[in-house]
Order: structure tokens, then sequence, then C-alpha cells
């Protein structure tokens, strides 16, 4: 993956508090990791979320920091609010020849024929997986490629993950990442429909409307 460029500007004033950083459009965050001390920083909100969605938390991104000779860093870590929305953001410089563990997300890949032809429902069960490796070779995801679940109850586990070139994995072989589960029999969905109806009582529905109607007023 080619890395990132990322600009962002010194936050000299601590006094100015973060929400009126906020608002003014910009995310504010903090480098740390290798470089001498914590530097505070803000980042514009949409040039932080474009950048994000690409590099992800194991993208390695070359950072600007005003005029200063840019930095190679890791987004951290990420705060957001319930809309999703950053709040924060952690950059974690780190040194070029020098390995590091992170989490990378997986990807599924192609069609699983055990779902597509058979019926059945293929469920990702591992989000992402620890991989050990220098920053320069830290892939953004490691795609798992599900062609060959040809069957019910067929599945990959990390052991069955292509690694990329120069990257360990350190998650546990044995753990399961997916597998093509079969489809639910009436007995099972006429259990889960009353599960369910039992969830959403007449009277709970009758009262969610009421206060539902009491807010609109």
């Amino acid at each position: 993956m080619d890395k990132l460029t990322l600009q962002v500007e010194a936050r000299t004033d601590m006094g100015k508090k973060a929400q009126q950083v906020r608002t003014s459009g910009k995310v504010p965050g903090v480098i740390y990791g290798r470089g001498d001390t914590n530097q505070a920083v803000a980042v514009d909100a949409l040039v932080f979320a474009k950048a994000y969605q690409k590099a992800g938390q194991s993208g390695l991104i070359e950072l600007s920091v005003g005029d200063a000779k840019p930095v190679n860093v890791l987004i951290q870590d990420v705060q957001t609010n319930h809309l999703g929305r950053p709040l924060h953001v952690d950059f974690y410089q780190v040194k070029m020849d020098e390995t590091i563990r992170t989490e990378v997300p997986l990807k599924l890949v192609g069609e699983a024929p055990g779902a597509f032809n058979l019926g059945g429902s293929l469920v990702q069960v591992l989000e992402e997986v620890e991989v050990e490796a220098l920053p320069a070779n830290l892939p953004s995801t490691i795609e798992v490629d599900v062609s060959g679940l040809e069957e019910l109850e067929s599945s990959l586990s990390v052991a069955d993950l292509k690694t990329p070139d120069k990257v360990t994995i350190l998650t546990d072989t044995h753990e399961l990442v997916c597998r093509v589960e079969s489809p639910r029999s009436e007995e099972e969905m006429a259990e889960l429909d009353a599960e369910m109806g039992e969830e959403v009582k007449p009277e709970d529905a009758d009262t969610a409307e009421t206060d539902e109607a009491e807010a609109t007023e």
C-alpha cells in the first residue's frame, strides 16, 4: 500500500478548549511514540476522515506538522461520539527500522459456494488479527478468499490465511475466521419468532407509541 500524506497544524494555545477546535471543523489530536515529546495537533475533519478510511490503524501515514520535517505515524486510536464522528485522534510515531505490533482487519473476498448455492449463511467470526512487521510492510487489510467454502459448515481459520510478504501473524492459528452456517430448520425459525415476540410485549408496544407521541408534541 502506498504511503498516505496528511497535513496537520500544531496546537500551541493549550488554553483553547477541544470543543472549540471541533466547532471550527477540525479534530484535536496528539502525536506520541518515538518523538522526543508528545505534540498536540489539529487536523481538518474531512481530510482526516478520508485518510482514516484508506489507512485504517495499520496504514502508514507521512504526517506534516506545519513546516516541520514530516514524520511517519500510524493512527493508533480514534475516539468518536455516538454518531461515529471523530472527537480525538492519537497518532503513533514509528521508526522505519523497528518492527511493531498492531491489529489488521480481515476482509472477506469472493463468493462461498456453500452459502451461494446451498442456502447457507457466511458468517465472519474474526474481524482482525494481530501482526508484527516493519511499518513499511504493514497491510491496511488482509484479504480472506472464501471461494473454497463449498459445503455447509465448512470454515477457515487463521492458519488458512495467506500471510503478506514480511508480515508475521501473531494471532492463534486455530482461531476461527469464518464459516458457512447451515440454514435454520422450520422448528428453529418458529422458536426464534417466539423469542422475538416475547421481547416486545403488547403493553410495551403501547407504551412506546405513547412515549413517541409525547416526544413529538
